[in-house]
């Protein structure tokens, strides 16, 4: 679904793939990439398919892995993210590099 050589808006990288929506609570299952991670605190933008628009930055507040909440989420993991907006499933998730102080 992500080719690994895409870059997005201030150097983001692809971490993800959201495989679903849950409309009723602001939250989407993402499937994280091979060799990838996120963490609470991390932001995330993705490209809307239908427009090619980037969305707004997303600082990640909550996740949950198996209906429970952790802090940080690997490879592989099916991690659900609070983001509150809705966002397409197969859309892919980029994470923006922390700034270096």
């Amino acid at each position: 679904m992500c080719d690994d050589n895409l870059v997005g808006p201030n150097g983001s990288i692809p971490v993800g793939n959201v495989i679903k929506y849950f409309p009723n609570i602001g939250v989407i299952g993402v499937e994280i990439l091979p060799g990838r991670m996120l963490e609470l605190g991390d932001e995330i933008v993705f490209v809307r398919k239908d427009t090619d628009d980037w969305g707004s930055p997303i600082k990640i507040t909550s996740m949950e892995v198996n209906r429970q909440k952790v802090t940080f989420a690997g490879e592989g993991d099916l991690v659900g993210i609070l983001v509150g907006a809705p966002i397409s499933r197969k859309e892919t998730i980029f994470l923006i590099p922390k700034k270096k102080n």
